[in-house]
């Protein structure tokens, strides 16, 4: 798991596990270390950023409406 904290939120950038071993849910201790982690340093927020797995809604999470914006600079 590879995530980041920022002002009070700490952001659950990329994760992955061997398929072999998910009977074994690796998974869920080290999502559990990332969430003890980011309290101890403060934060108040866990975002598992984009994608809907499942495993995202075992932890109670809500879907939050993200936004793009694209400037387009003028050629002239």
């Amino acid at each position: 798991l590879y995530a980041l904290h920022h002002r009070g939120r700490a952001y659950c950038y990329l994760s992955g596990i061997d398929p072999e071993q998910e009977y074994y849910s690796p998974g869920v201790a080290i999502v559990r270390a990332a969430v003890e982690g980011a309290i101890a340093e403060g934060c108040t927020a866990l975002d598992f950023l984009r994608g809907g797995e499942r495993y995202k809604y075992l932890w109670g999470v809500h879907d939050a409406q993200t936004w793009r914006v694209t400037v387009q600079g003028r050629d002239d």
